[in-house]
């Protein structure tokens, strides 16, 4: 088995083939169409196929339901409830759940 160098030889330097006979292969001309042919086909880009799983809403029913959502926003908000009430509010962020790890 010939080792050929190449990366000592100049760019572009065309090497003979080893013994494994790779490199001097030849197709029949109806393999060359073929190859061509499967080469040449550009696949049609498939469309994406989404199912929703609720029907679409109207934008009346869309309003709707952002109504019904957020009517008790202020109250439910988990935000609004971070920081102790009473005497414990005069420690501040120190007694808030963010401080303590808990978000």
């Amino acid at each position: 088995m010939t080792y050929h160098y190449t990366s000592k030889r100049p760019w572009g330097t065309i090497t003979k083939p080893d013994n494994m006979h790779l490199g001097y292969q030849r197709m029949t001309s109806y393999e060359v169409e073929q190859t061509t042919n499967r080469l040449y086909y550009v696949p049609r880009r498939r469309e994406p196929r989404y199912r929703r799983p609720n029907p679409k809403m109207s934008a009346i029913d869309i309003e709707k339901m952002v109504e019904r959502l957020t009517k008790r926003g202020g109250e439910k908000a988990s935000d609004s409830r971070r920081v102790a009430e009473g005497p414990l509010k005069k420690i501040g962020i120190l007694n808030s759940f963010v401080w303590k790890g808990y978000n």
